[in-house]
């Protein structure tokens, strides 16, 4: 099995923006943070981290792919 990192696409990333911050979120409020302020600081740290829903200057998103020995890509997460 090889790993390898890819670019992720640009038309991949306003989804995987939405979910990542949903799951911030979730995870701000499992901590024992209120629903209202989890969203407040998941929001503000992704608009921090991507404004305007961009990467940000320097910044990079890879998907991160696994590749059997036949060849066959499964994605596997992403940094």
């Amino acid at each position: 099995m090889t790993i390898e990192l890819r670019a992720m696409p640009a038309d991949r990333l306003p989804a995987w923006l939405e979910e990542t911050r949903r799951s911030y979120e979730q995870s701000r409020i499992e901590s024992g943070e209120s629903a209202e302020v989890a969203a407040r600081k998941a929001r503000a740290g992704m608009a921090a981290s991507f404004p305007d829903g961009k990467v940000a200057p320097g910044h990079l998103v890879y998907d991160v792919v696994a590749r059997d020995d036949n060849e066959t890509s499964t994605m596997v997460g992403y940094l």
